[in-house]
């Protein structure tokens, strides 16, 4: 019989409740400055942005027991952002109660929390807050960007099938049964999402996935700027694949997504595409060459009538510029780690004007504890934007140097400029856009 020492599954006693050997203890504490000129994610830039400055705070704090070898619980915690001069936090999902003055709060938000169960043979379920991300480089939904959805999701490694890894989760992204939207049509008022990964190495060097995810929405989550709609729908499917040759890695993948929004009176439906290649790193000189090329379809009149646009799983800031994540090499158009705080919004949906970018940057290590990235792109939209009556983005130019002081901790600075397009004009006859900069700095602890 297995004794509470090895872990067996049936335990006829549970672990010693105390033994602070069975938990561990992680965080993430971070510091960011930054300076710049432009809002957050901005539909138009104009010909006189006005210029800021802020210093902004946060603390995660993760806590992992695993009672025996099977079993597993896990919570992460956050406080903050919180600017400096400021004495309230943004809303979490509880804001503090105990200042009587408005506005005075700290909020403690629950970012992630499960249970899980593991069993050589059946794999890995989890159930609860997960950090779950698609498979295409967070590029339709990242869970390191704050999409920590509640639900059920299995894991498992099949060996007999030279160690084909499969995922599956169900995750409730809304739940508005008792919340009025405005159509005042009856409903669940909910939004799932169904999701299936499977990856495998053919060979040595080289591996081949494929996803499907569906999600059934009747709660306002995919499309957060329309109102008034009763249900939607949409369906991706795409493949991925990552062959390491003798000079660098080549990696890539293709997504269809295809959808339709009910509305009062009239549907909307989509169908639109997108894909990334990325090779590196690839040994130059005395540092690391990376490059990618992004796109995704776009429609001109996007959100009426049938629509080529693609759109993304998540709907980060609820603004319709969709999924955030960090797939990008720049700094202003798209968030970065050292720079997150600040940003244009530049993704795949893009409010479905659709994107298209090449990018590249070139990693440097000018000591053992310092290095250098530089970082240049070329962004535009498929189609062109509908009030600026143009698709260039612009071209963004970044540096970016990281210190490392021991012991988990980090200095990241650097700056950015982009050379605005006229995407961003206020009409087609309106002035310029104003060229846009950064400066940052993240002084981070991790362990």
């Amino acid at each position: 019989m297995p004794s509470p020492e090895n872990g067996g599954p049936c335990d006829p006693e549970a672990a010693a409740p105390f033994d602070w050997t069975k938990f561990r203890l992680g965080g993430q504490f971070r510091i960011e400055a930054n300076t710049n000129n432009f809002g957050y994610h901005p539909a138009v830039i104009t010909d006189d942005q006005h210029n800021q400055s802020f210093v902004n705070q946060r603390y995660r704090l993760w806590l992992t027991y695993t009672p025996t070898e099977h079993v597993e619980g896990y919570i992460q915690m956050q406080v903050g952002g919180i600017n400096w001069g400021n004495n309230f936090d943004f809303d979490h999902n509880f804001n503090g109660t105990f200042s009587p003055i408005v506005g005075d709060r700290v909020g403690i938000e629950l970012r992630r929390a499960w249970l899980a169960y593991r069993d050589e043979i059946c794999g890995k379920v989890r159930a609860g807050f997960l950090d779950w991300h698609d498979s295409f480089g967070d590029t339709i939904a990242s869970s390191d960007y704050d999409f920590n959805a509640g639900g059920i999701e299995w894991t498992n490694t099949l060996p007999g099938w030279n160690d084909t890894k499969l995922k599956a989760a169900i995750l409730q992204l809304t739940d508005r049964a008792f919340v009025g939207t405005g159509e005042g049509l009856p409903g669940p008022r909910s939004a799932y999402l169904f999701a299936f990964d499977a990856d495998q190495s053919p060979m040595e060097k080289a591996s081949i996935g494929a996803s499907a995810y569906y999600l059934n929405d009747r709660g306002g989550y995919s499309y957060p700027t329309v109102p008034n709609y009763t249900l939607a729908w949409d369906f991706w499917f795409g493949v991925r694949g990552k062959i390491d040759f003798e000079m660098a890695p080549l990696s890539g993948f293709v997504i269809v997504n295809t959808g339709e929004r009910h509305d009062i009176g009239s549907n909307f439906h989509h169908t639109g595409w997108a894909g990334q290649a990325q090779l590196g790193p690839l040994p130059f000189w005395i540092g690391n060459f990376f490059t990618q090329l992004v796109y995704a379809s776009g429609d001109s009149n996007p959100g009426v009538g049938t629509s080529s646009e693609f759109r993304t799983v998540a709907q980060t800031a609820r603004d319709n510029f969709g999924a955030q994540g960090y797939w990008s090499y720049l700094h202003i158009t798209s968030p970065n780690g050292p720079n997150d705080v600040a940003d244009l919004g530049v993704g795949l949906q893009d409010r479905g004007f659709g994107l298209v970018t090449v990018q590249a940057k070139y990693e440097v290590p000018l000591t053992k504890c310092f290095k250098s990235t530089t970082a240049v792109a070329y962004l535009r939209s498929d189609r062109p934007n509908n009030v600026g009556n143009s698709s260039y983005l612009g071209t963004e130019l970044g540096e970016l140097f990281t210190l490392n002081l021991g012991g988990g901790l980090s200095l990241d600075f650097g700056a950015a400029v982009l050379f605005t397009g006229d995407f961003y004009r206020v009409s087609a006859t309106g002035p310029k856009p104003d060229n846009l900069y950064e400066g940052f700095a993240r002084l981070q602890l991790e362990f």
